[in-house]
């Protein structure tokens, strides 16, 4: 579950629910078919130049509860 990614749909669509506090969380992967090879090299290289001080900031916001 995306807690990050979660609470702001439900910030925007005004929803009636709430985030539980107790549920499983663990990293997140992604890839890519062959084919997107070109598209996979752009974004390594793009996530590659975030500064240090930016994906620290990324990961303390998501290992928030």
């Amino acid at each position: 579950m995306d807690r990050t990614w979660a609470a702001k749909i439900i910030q925007d669509f005004d929803l009636p629910v709430a985030l539980l506090h107790n549920l499983h969380i663990e990293p997140q992967y992604i890839g890519y078919h062959p084919n997107n090879e070109k598209k996979a090299l752009r974004l390594q290289h793009l996530l590659s130049s975030i500064p240090e001080s930016v994906k620290k900031e990324i990961e303390r916001r998501y290992q928030q509860p």
